[in-house]
């Protein structure tokens, strides 16, 4: 495994599907439709995924907040995807944030823009 970026050869696989995707529907529809077509190219190509996985976020102990992330592939990497014309700090955090809480060491920020997929490798 390279250490610098853990999950090389899957998040490349991810990031082709995103790729696809926005090559066949394009720009400007909602979310949850790239979420919907993400699945159903995880369970085409028979990668193991869970879709809005809920996770609690804890302070000393105690759980003070929840979230969903978007997917979380092979229980090793959690995609947050957005639709957007850039990529938000806000963004990156929240996903650094999720990584975080889990003890996941690798995410990706897949932003689907006017100018195409713009993707954020987010490590923890």
């Amino acid at each position: 495994m390279n250490e610098k970026y853990p999950h090389k050869e899957l998040t490349r696989e991810i990031i082709g599907y995103c790729f696809d995707i926005y090559n066949k529907l394009g720009y400007g529809l909602p979310e949850k439709v790239y979420q919907k077509a993400l699945e159903q190219k995880l369970l085409k190509m028979k990668v193991k995924f869970i879709r809005e996985k809920y996770g609690n976020i804890k302070l000393d102990g105690t759980i003070v907040g929840k979230y969903f992330a978007d997917f979380v592939i092979e229980e090793k990497l959690v995609i947050e995807l957005k639709v957007r014309n850039e990529i938000y700090q806000g963004h990156i955090i929240q996903l650094l944030n999720y990584l975080k809480s889990e003890n996941y060491n690798t995410g990706l920020l897949i932003v689907f823009s006017k100018d195409g997929v713009l993707v954020k490798r987010v490590a923890n």
